[in-house]
């Protein structure tokens, strides 16, 4: 009973930064909570006695794996990927509303470019998700 009380105040404080800051409006909330429980995930699994070496790598890389495509995710690092040539060509003037760029007139040269740089900004993204789905799909394995 001890433990239990002991590991869930452990918890509560591990968990609690995360808690407060989660909101309900934005995809970014939902990968930290699962950025954070991959997290000690990981640790546990990296530190467990319990598993032989070779499936607790596995375990463990593909929980990283997890976590990183996440991170990819969350940072949005597909959007400063796929469009990178976009915004070298058409830089952002410091003083404009990033809305009103986006949505600004454009000249053909400039559609083409944008729509070349928006397919591979999904295509990032797509990837990073797939990367996450297919190291997720062995959570089952990951106990017992």
């Amino acid at each position: 009973m001890r433990m239990k009380i002991k590991s869930g105040i452990q918890n509560l404080i591990e968990w609690f930064p995360i808690i407060w800051k989660d909101r309900q409006w934005d995809q970014s909330f939902l990968f930290n909570i699962m950025i954070k429980k991959l997290s000690l995930m990981e640790e546990y699994f990296k530190e467990s006695n319990d598993l032989m070496d070779e499936d607790k790598n596995d375990i463990v890389e593909k929980i990283n794996d997890c976590k990183i495509a996440l991170e990819k995710l969350d940072s949005e690092e597909y959007e400063r990927l796929g469009f990178s040539e976009y915004y070298e060509k058409y830089p952002m003037p410091e003083s404009s509303n990033f809305l009103a760029y986006i949505n600004r007139e454009r000249t053909d040269e400039d559609n083409v470019l944008y729509k070349k740089c928006w397919e591979l900004s999904n295509k990032l993204e797509k990837q990073y998700f797939n990367n996450f789905v297919k190291n997720f799909k062995y959570y089952r394995k990951w106990w017992d």
